[in-house]
């Protein structure tokens, strides 16, 4: 049977990510879809906007199939582990013949030519120390690589970035799937305005979805997703939702403990400690922590990590170890049948309800080792209670909610 599979974080689902599964089903002879999507925080160190079970509902009913969850220590994290954890997650189901995606410049065997030449080891080393040096990463990749200014450009592109980090993973972890690259519709990846028609990008969405009305915006989402989401409670989240535990967390922490976050570079930790003193909210915080060394993007991943105190060796772990288990979020009809064979075909166990693991006192008694198939659970458990905690809602969400099922006439 074939199956596509989607890696994506629909913050929120729009238009453009609806063209985008329409167009995979014409490619595959309208083959079922599958989407390893972010839970409670997404790759840019930021929550969720809505939480993933009102986000993987909209997801179906935009035409995906079956959504599931792609656990928090994978998807606040790196473009490269980010995308490792996505395709080894759909390669575990045993049912995804197909990684599709959307590209800037949707040239499959360029982007295969350059990912196998960005993987060599002379290609890393010269794009680590482009990086130490402040520069940003498509430029650096460009530079490490030799690339002239049109294909450098290309190549500082967001979608092309993490197409190349797919393909990678690909090669890596799941050879037998074949990639499917798709021309990215309409506004830049973080354009802010919305345009006049056409496709807006999750970011201006976002920001529009922020404010009291929400007039003039049912023409970027599918119309059941619209529908849907006018009947949700309006809580949407930003990291603004959070600043003030934030910075509590960072004022009361010591170097030695910040030290010991991923991706935390030698003397970050002490000008996170000494910012925070003096800053009154989370985007002046960024402001005086970032520098031309440090991305924005891997600073707030980082106030994220401080929140939730995730250690390094659990996410090194996970990292080594892959996907654990395959959490539902949300189906249709035939995203029942895929979860049906899968029981059969899947790699690793399928967690379709967690009301079971609520019982257990181990999971609740102390943090487990990396190397615990549930450790990556206890760590969703925190995400998503911090995620409730800034909508204003009670922990244990986990344990509690069901995935949402879609008859197919609701899509």
């Amino acid at each position: 049977m074939s199956v596509t599979g989607i890696i994506a974080e629909y913050n929120p689902f729009h238009t453009g990510h609806a063209w985008q599964i329409a167009e995979v089903r014409r490619h595959s002879g309208q083959a079922p879809v599958i989407v390893a999507m972010s839970g409670s925080f997404v790759q840019r160190g930021e929550p969720a906007i809505f939480d993933k079970w009102l986000r993987a509902e909209l997801a179906v009913l935009g035409g995906a199939d079956l959504v599931l969850e792609l656990p928090f220590t994978f998807s606040c994290r790196s473009a490269e582990t980010f995308a490792q954890g996505g395709v080894r997650l759909l390669a575990a189901t045993g049912l995804v013949s197909t990684l599709a995606f959307s590209v800037e410049t949707p040239d499959l065997n360029w982007l295969q030519q350059v990912a196998r030449q960005k993987d060599a080891p002379q290609t890393q080393e010269r794009l680590q120390t482009a990086l130490q040096q402040g520069v940003s990463y498509g430029a650096a990749l460009g530079k490490a690589l030799g690339q002239n200014a049109a294909a450098a450009n290309a190549l500082a592109l967001p979608n092309n970035i993490l197409a190349l980090e797919y393909l990678s993973a690909l090669a890596k972890y799941a050879p037998t799937l074949r990639p499917l690259a798709l021309p990215r519709q309409g506004s830049g990846h973080h354009q802010e305005d919305l345009p006049g028609s056409g496709y807006a990008s999750a970011t201006a969405l976002r920001q529009q979805l922020l404010l009291s009305s929400w007039q003039g915006l049912s023409s970027f989402f599918p119309p059941a997703v619209w529908e849907r989401l006018l009947a949700s409670p309006r809580q949407p989240v930003t990291l603004r939702s959070l600043e003030l535990p934030l910075l509590q967390q960072l004022r009361s922490s010591y170097a030695a403990e910040l030290a010991l976050l991923p991706d935390m570079e030698p003397g970050l930790e002490w000008r996170l400690l000494q910012c925070a003193r003096t800053a009154s909210t989370a985007e002046e915080l960024l402001a005086k922590v970032k520098t031309k060394r440090y991305a924005r993007t891997r600073l707030q991943r980082l106030l994220i990590y401080s929140l939730l105190r995730f250690p390094a060796a659990i996410a090194k772990q996970a990292s080594l170890d892959g996907p654990a288990y395959l959490r539902v979020l949300a189906f249709n009809a035939t995203g029942r049948n895929l979860l049906q064979q899968m029981k059969k075909t899947a790699a690793i166990p399928v967690i379709s309800r967690g009301a079971s693991l609520s019982r257990s006192k181990t999971l609740q008694a102390a943090p487990l080792p990396g190397s615990s198939p549930l450790a990556s659970w206890q760590w969703d458990v925190r995400a998503t209670d911090l995620h409730a905690f800034a909508s204003g809602q009670a922990s244990g969400l986990d344990f509690l909610r069901s995935p949402v099922y879609v008859p197919e006439s609701s899509s």
